[in-house]
């Protein structure tokens, strides 16, 4: 049903809520398994209730496979990976969660026959949880030290750029994956050698193997960078912001008419 809303509707562009289950790691796997603790709580009352386990399907399942069939729809294969994953973390663990309430309780549940068939369909399920959750332990770490690599890029940039007289950054560009650092500056051009010694002191920052990429207007250069759009958009700020100011003052006079009434 996604795969074909997505194929028809004119809305293309992927948002945020998309975005957020493309990319699965080590939380999603507690978060499921949170998930399937209240499930399963929830069914072993005495008072039943789908409150619960509907609440897991809304939040845990429909999510991610709607974002599964936005990237069938737009041929997006990194997007489908990644939202299936998501999916499965979420089928496995929430399943794990109620196979271990189930054993602590010790709820009537059908039983083997033949002990060696039980062993092998524990080993076997045993080893579905480890595939599903190992990947989720490698992404954490990647988004981890993705994290930690954008930060320490824009602080690096706002430490140095900062002493540069008459220059402003304008645009900073972070790529954790490939180690990009695109900085994009207005005012006085800063020479090669002050940009060169700016480069040498990524290491130190903690930014090994980071690539600084510099761009600014040469003298007489108006092409670079759009002068008139900038102004216009600075104009427009102020002109929101004098607006909003305006309808507070008038709501508050109002507000003030009404209590001397």
């Amino acid at each position: 049903t996604s795969t074909l809303y997505f194929m028809v509707t004119p809305l293309a562009e992927a948002q945020s809520e998309l975005l957020a289950r493309t990319t699965p790691s080590l939380w999603d796997v507690l978060i499921a398994l949170a998930g399937g603790l209240a499930g399963i709580i929830g069914q072993t009352r005495r008072e039943k209730s789908n409150v619960i386990p509907g609440v897991a399907i809304a939040t845990a399942l429909m999510p991610p496979l709607c974002t599964a069939g936005f990237g069938l729809a737009n041929g997006n294969w990194a997007v489908f990976g990644g939202a299936f994953y998501l999916f499965s973390i979420n089928c496995v663990f929430i399943t794990f969660a109620v196979v271990i309430v189930i054993e602590f309780l010790r709820l009537p549940r059908q039983e083997f026959v033949d002990g060696t068939r039980r062993r092998r369909v524990k080993r076997t399920l045993l080893c579905i949880v480890l595939l599903t959750g190992l990947p989720s332990i490698f992404l954490a770490a990647r988004l981890v030290d993705n994290e930690l690599f954008s930060s320490r890029a824009r602080d690096f940039v706002r430490r140095e750029f900062k002493a540069a007289p008459q220059v402003h950054v304008l645009e900073t560009r972070v790529a954790p994956g490939s180690r990009d650092i695109e900085v994009t500056l207005i005012g006085a051009p800063m020479p090669p050698a002050a940009i060169k010694a700016i480069e040498g002191r990524l290491a130190a920052a903690g930014l090994q193997q980071a690539r600084l990429r510099v761009h600014q207007a040469e003298p007489g250069d108006t092409n670079k960078i759009d002068v008139g759009s900038l102004k216009a958009d600075i104009l427009a700020e102020i002109v929101r912001n004098s607006q909003q100011t305006v309808q507070d003052k008038d709501a508050e006079i109002a507000a003030l008419k009404a209590r001397l009434t």
